[in-house]
């Protein structure tokens, strides 16, 4: 197993990855661009990365943009192909939202931003990466909102979902890659950039129920599925003011949801968690809560061994706690600027 920690560095032009094994604590690096989204595909055994080139070393001065795969063993880049426009989120991306593989491993997604052919606002499309033709399609859907979590649906390399906020808040759009058609699911009705406890801040896809859990700010959950599937609220953590849950504090394993939770309004301002509550998703019971060392600002868990890995990127620090006892067992420090972003090779 590998641990991967991305550090943009502060919105720097030039971000660090850093990739730790956990078993000898030895620490590597490799360098990537400004700021970087990442997924590691199991099927391909890949690495996927989107990021930003602002160095005019491509031939001009302007920004281009880069789908990269890395091999997940080596970490060599095997291939890169120019996209287009892509949406980049400044500061601390603590969950990448911009790039997956398909079941198949055939096709690589990557999400671009372009603007509203009709109004003042800008748009979002699909563009897919052919493996076996080595082509990048657009696709025919388009959201016109902002995008918390985005992915591919089940065995189909056509299916795709969206957890959208702003100008949709509390939705989740399905679409398919060849067809304009998007249906749209709203857990509550909110008005386009209405801010409001009740709009959902973080998503996490389910794949054995088909299901995306979606948290609120005051940790409501609600379970999201395609219709005619029922969207409903799903659980309430009995959680109360000033406890609140961070934007994308949600993560899922082995039959468990795992949310952070702020314990103060300074917390979730700076988008960190001091403790993680497990779920299961059989029952929707709570069946613990696991205190941090310190505040961090995304966490990945593993089944073997049961771990829960988060970071603290002002501390720098990277945590492991043992998930059956909850306790610290592991701690290693000084990553980078300010780490935000935790993944796993498996």
């Amino acid at each position: 197993m590998k641990v991967l920690v991305l550090d943009p560095r502060n919105s720097d032009p030039i971000s660090d990855l850093f990739v730790i094994d956990p078993y000898r604590r030895t620490v590597d690096s490799m360098r990537l661009n400004y700021v970087p989204e990442m997924q590691f595909d199991s099927t391909s055994g890949e690495l996927l990365v989107v990021d930003t080139d602002r160095s005019g070393r491509r031939g001009n001065d302007a920004a281009s943009y880069w789908l990269k795969m890395y091999d997940g063993k080596t970490l060599r880049l095997k291939r890169e192909i120019q996209t287009p426009v892509r949406p980049m989120y400044a500061g601390l991306p603590n969950r990448s939202a911009g790039v997956c593989g398909t079941a198949s491993g055939r096709y690589v997604f990557v999400l671009e931003l372009c603007k509203h052919p009709e109004r003042v606002a800008y748009r979002m499309r699909v563009n897919r990466y052919d493996r076996s033709l080595d082509i990048l399609e657009q696709g025919a859907p388009s959201i016109d909102s902002c995008v918390i979590d985005f992915g591919n649906m089940d065995a189909s390399d056509n299916e795709i979902y969206f957890h959208l906020c702003c100008e949709e808040p509390n939705t989740v759009a399905f679409g398919k890659f060849d067809t304009p058609d998007v249906e749209f699911v709203r857990m509550t009705e909110l008005a386009s950039r209405t801010y409001a406890l009740q709009e959902t801040c973080g998503g996490w896809l389910d794949r054995d129920s088909q299901s995306i859990f979606c948290t609120t700010r005051q940790g409501w959950i609600y379970r999201a599925r395609r219709p005619p599937a029922a969207t409903s609220l799903w659980m309430k953590l009995p959680i109360t003011s000033p406890r609140s849950v961070p934007l994308k504090h949600i993560h899922g394993s082995q039959g468990r949801l795992y949310v952070g939770v702020a314990k103060d309004d300074l917390e979730r301002g700076l988008s960190v968690a001091s403790e993680v509550w497990e779920v299961s998703i059989e029952d929707a019971a709570v069946l613990r809560v696991i205190s941090l060392p310190s505040p961090v600002i995304n966490f990945v868990t593993t089944a073997a061994p049961p771990l829960l890995i988060g970071i603290d990127p002002y501390l720098r620090a990277l945590y492991f706690v043992d998930l059956k006892s909850g306790k610290l067992v592991d701690e290693l420090h000084d990553f980078g600027t300010m780490p935000a972003e935790i993944q796993l090779i498996p």
